[in-house]
């Protein structure tokens, strides 16, 4: 489970600092995959 902590970490990585999904899902604590329902707007499950 992802907390909102996790995706506030992974958009300011993405968003403000300018970093690989990659690289700021795995600073996130998350996996890749999960980033990227968060950044097209799906809750993961």
């Amino acid at each position: 489970m992802v907390t909102d902590q996790e995706v506030k970490l992974l958009f300011k990585l993405v968003n403000g600092e300018k970093r690989a999904r990659s690289t700021a899902a795995a600073k996130a604590g998350m996996s890749e995959n999960t980033a990227r329902k968060y950044q097209r707007g799906q809750t993961a499950e």
